[in-house]
């Protein structure tokens, strides 16, 4: 009988495990995390507020790029309701 667990963890562990699999078989990613690191452990505080400020641009990027997709998504459904064809009857 084998011990294996069951549940959300383990499968979220190795979606996280294979992922990094990926990523790190490849030569260029290896060297970007290894300056990346290199760049945290010479000034964390830094590295931190780079990260945090990065984090914030791009989420306000995001949330730009959601709000115009929402607006056109909602402009597209009024113009669809607004425009209903006839058809007129030949008599």
């Amino acid at each position: 009988m084998t011990n294996k667990k069951k549940g959300l963890f383990p499968l979220i562990v190795g979606a996280v495990a294979g992922a990094a699999a990926v990523f790190f078989s490849d030569e260029k990613n290896r060297a970007k995390a290894k300056k990346t690191i290199e760049e945290a452990k010479k000034d964390p505080q830094a590295f931190a507020k780079k990260t945090a400020k990065k984090a914030e641009k791009s989420a306000k990027e995001l949330a730009t790029k959601a709000k115009k997709a929402g607006k056109k998504a909602i402009d597209q459904r009024k113009t669809k309701t607004t425009t209903i064809k006839v058809k007129r009857k030949a008599g």
